[in-house]
This record gives C-alpha cells, structure tokens and sequence, in this order.
C-alpha cells in the first residue's frame, strides 16, 4: 500500500493570530503596547485542535515582515503563550522578505495547506498548495485579485469555520 505524504500547515500572524482592532489604538500591533493586541478569537484552540487530530507537528508560522516586525511578532507569541498553548515545539517562524521568497519557504516545507489573510500573498502559492485558506481578507484586495480569489482559495470568516472545514 502506498504511503501518502505527511499534510503540512502553514500559517500567517499578521491578522491571522494576532487581532487588529483599528477602532482602539491602544491596541494596535504597530503601536507601543504591541503586547496587547488580542490573539484572534479560537486561534490557539483550534490549531491545537489541528496539531492533536491531522497535522501533528507539521505546523509551521510562514510570515513577511521587515526586522523590527519579526522581533514583535516573536515576543508577541511567547508574551501570549502560543507554543505552550498549541503544543507545538517553540520554534522560530518562517520569515519571508518577499511574497515570492515566501513560496519557496513552502515549497522547502511541504506545505499542503495554508492560512493567510492576504490575496497579494496567497496568489504566489497557487499551483504549489492544495489548499489555500483565505481568511478575512481586506476587500480592496479581494476585488484586486477577485478571479484569483474566486478559483484557487476557500474563503474563511473565522478560526471556528477553519475547525469545521479542516475537522470534518
């Protein structure tokens, strides 16, 4: 019996993890109390979830964002306890300098499936992921890239219609 290949997620953390609230400043990533900014509701519950019952380690934080982001993103994730609450091994995230170093990340990993928020993002991994997962994308790019949007992902509001669509 052939043995099919290990499923493999990539996930974004920009607006995929982490929660902008542009009606509070106080709680804006790019501002002092970056520490603050709210995980995305179900976020960690639901790739624990995903760690437990399909993809097991195979999970992997894919991301493009400048230096003084990237240290952000990483004090962020251990400020709000995220490997510890995954259960996935504390590891440093894929950082990518550009959307097209981005899909040679996944390519390297095996991604199979991932998650972004972005369309600009995601159209460079198309014909290389399966499975592309659109998550509440800004609509001035979803009408910029509304064809691409249309064919190649599935459109997700929320972690919970993530768990319902990847946990069947």
């Amino acid at each position: 019996m052939e043995q099919r290949p290990p499923e493999v997620l990539g996930v974004d953390i920009g607006q995929v993890l982490i929660e902008q609230r542009p009606e509070d400043p106080s709680l804006l990533f790019r501002g002092p109390n970056y520490l603050n900014s709210p995980e995305m509701p179900d976020a960690f519950r639901v790739l624990r979830r995903l760690r437990e019952e399909r993809f097991g380690e195979n999970i992997y934080l894919i991301t493009r964002c400048g230096r003084t982001v990237r240290e952000k993103r990483i004090e962020w994730l251990d400020h709000h306890r995220f490997y510890e609450r995954v259960g996935i091994p504390r590891v440093t995230p894929r950082y990518c300098w550009t959307p097209q170093n981005k899909s040679d990340v996944c390519y390297d990993l095996g991604i199979t499936h991932f998650i972004d928020d972005d369309p600009r993002e995601l159209v460079h991994l198309d014909g290389l992921i399966p499975t592309l997962l659109l998550f509440r994308p800004e609509e001035r790019y979803v009408a910029e890239y509304e064809r691409f949007v249309a064919q190649a992902t599935v459109r997700v509001a929320s972690w919970l219609a993530i768990e319902k669509l990847l946990l069947p």
